[in-house]
């Protein structure tokens, strides 16, 4: 989802996380809770980044993949999972640390998976992953030519917002029928937020190649009309928004799409130059390239929630579907 600039008191908080095996894996910042609670555009991002894009030859390439989530284009600042260094190190605490395997943001970080589509369209095993404190990491060897896709998957995230009798803002991390206990005497304005993220990149070995690319059917995502490793500066690039498999017509759906595209390097900028493109009555877009290098295209839906509980009439159920995807436009 889009998220607000994280509090600089928030950034190095940290919690404490264990394997499923129990064994302590050391921390990870706090403040990725704090980057869950809102769907507003223009904050914190999450992305996944290749060390190569489009690679040739006869053997077999390793590609190095991060990921993270960052107020600054692809400079990392939070990572997304994995096994923390620390605990490769120190094998002395691995007995050590609370346990907070029922903690949601936990069980979230936990959930975290790498996987890629491979050219024939299958999906191949989960890449292992480490915390590198500021990023995620993984490495991809591409035994076959063709496209792949790479995907950082997690569980849906479930938030409960409310107001104290104050009128002061807050939230916990669940949904509601697991939170309700822990809601504060006079809690009032009670909305839940059922968060489902999509973070992708492709990467090429020699020829292009399309089953890899093929939409799923499943949330908000691109249909490609262009193949995203062949994307060059001063060109058009054309695409087609769909949610479960079908393209975004209807008028009031596409009112309820907030779509942007963003150059790297934002760190060096005073200006993001963001660019926030409009669906055509088809629910199709295209964006000229205005210069070579990385770029992440950013879609967030917000639809009334289709899940049900006993509070219905009392809460503002909302489920936001969200992709990340990151491209890189070579020179003409």
């Amino acid at each position: 989802m889009f998220i607000k600039t994280l509090p600089a008191s928030c950034q190095n908080q940290h919690v404490i996380r264990k394997s499923k095996q129990g064994m302590h894996l050391g921390a990870i910042a706090l403040g990725l809770c704090s980057t869950l609670l809102c769907s507003s555009a223009f904050g914190h991002s999450r992305w996944v980044i290749p060390s190569h894009s489009i690679l040739s030859g006869d053997k077999a390439p390793m590609v190095s993949i991060d990921f993270s989530i960052s107020n600054d284009i692809f400079h990392p600042d939070l990572p997304l999972g994995g096994i923390p260094i620390q605990a490769l190190n120190d094998k002395a605490e691995a007995s050590k640390g609370e346990d907070q395997s029922n903690n949601p943001m936990v069980k979230m970080l936990n959930s975290t998976r790498v996987n890629v589509i491979t050219p024939d369209g299958k999906t191949g095993a989960d890449l292992p992953m480490v915390n590198l404190g500021r990023k995620s990491a993984t490495a991809l060897t591409l035994e076959h030519s063709g496209t792949y896709r790479v995907n950082v998957i997690q569980n849906p995230v479930d938030v409960t917002l409310f107001k104290k009798s104050d009128g002061t803002p807050s939230r916990l991390f669940g949904p509601l029928e697991h939170v309700k206990e822990k809601l504060p005497n006079g809690a009032t304005e009670l909305k839940t937020l059922r968060i489902y993220n999509d973070i992708h990149t492709y990467v090429t070995r020699n020829d292009l190649s399309n089953k890899a690319i093929a939409p799923t059917g499943r949330g908000l995502e691109l249909k490609h009309n262009t193949h995203p490793n062949e994307l060059f500066a001063k060109e058009a690039a054309k695409y087609t928004l769909l949610f479960n498999g079908k393209a975004i017509t209807d008028k009031d759906l596409q009112e309820s799409v907030d779509l942007k595209i963003t150059h790297h390097n934002t760190r060096y900028r005073n200006q993001r130059n963001t660019e926030t493109p409009t669906l055509n009555k088809k629910g199709e877009f295209s964006i000229t390239w205005s210069e070579p290098g990385l770029y992440l295209i950013e879609g967030e839906l917000s639809l009334p929630s289709r899940s049900k509980n006993s509070d219905a009439n009392k809460v503002s159920n909302t489920d936001i579907y969200a992709f990340f995807l990151t491209l890189e436009v070579t020179p003409q």
